[in-house]
């Protein structure tokens, strides 16, 4: 699989005045063995704030002959990701899925930092010898959504009186930008990771923000059918 190397950040800002590309999966074969893993990286959404065996990681894990290994944590900066990499590589994986900037949104970290921060992941794993995968936790259809205002009124910090505007024009750079690193480094990409799951209080915890255990359910199956050829491809799936 090619893939561009130090990618310049100018290809954020494109990003944010074009229209939205989907990404179409590379399906690479992956090689691997008992003592490699599959390790899932990034915040509370891959953590899971119910408990481990509720996330969508653990789900996952039983759909696939490959362990799943959880490298999520609640509260997670892309800085975050950056300082604690050396933690993706102790279960020897040969796929990183990767899902960092939910919380850079909502603490209003410049994107260009975000995305410099994600593109130094990506590249510390390639350079380790795994894959990565990309998770968007942004979609137009979640972002642009009255149910966002509540949210943005308690969690983002002196935004004031109206955030709705504000902060969805951040959401749809957050999405573009994440897209476009998928398409720099040649990545999957699942590219609506709460599809089936935004809003719908059956799915959400008691933040009405979080998936519940039967929403990191849904989560773990939008993970497994974004990656499903590679997975298959891979001997992975049970």
């Amino acid at each position: 699989m090619m893939r561009a190397i130090n990618p310049p950040l100018c290809f954020v800002m494109l990003a944010l005045c074009a229209c939205r590309q989907p990404v179409e999966p590379a399906g690479a074969k992956i090689d691997w063995t008992a003592e490699n893993s599959i390790v899932a990286y990034g915040t509370s959404l891959t953590a899971g704030i119910i408990e481990p065996d509720s996330s969508y990681p653990a789900f996952l894990g039983e759909k696939l002959l490959i362990e799943v290994v959880n490298r999520g944590r609640i509260g997670a900066t892309s800085a975050w990701g950056v300082a604690h990499i050396d933690t993706v590589y102790i279960t020897k994986p040969v796929l990183v899925l990767l899902e960092f900037g939910a919380n850079d949104f909502l603490q209003q970290i410049d994107i260009d930092t975000a995305a410099k921060n994600i593109a130094w992941i990506i590249e510390q794993i390639q350079a380790y010898g795994a894959e990565v995968a990309l998770l968007n936790f942004a979609h137009p259809d979640m972002i642009d959504s009255t149910n966002l205002h509540w949210v943005f009124q308690d969690l983002v910090p002196n935004i004031g009186a109206d955030p709705q505007p504000t902060m969805i024009s951040i959401g749809f750079a957050y999405d573009a930008m994440i897209d476009s690193l998928a398409v720099a480094y040649d990545l999957e990409i699942e590219d609506y990771l709460y599809e089936g799951i935004a809003w719908d209080p059956a799915f959400l915890a008691w933040d009405g923000l979080h998936p519940n255990a039967a929403g990191n359910r849904l989560m773990a199956g939008n993970v497994l059918d974004a990656f499903k050829e590679t997975f298959e491809q891979s001997d992975m799936v049970k």
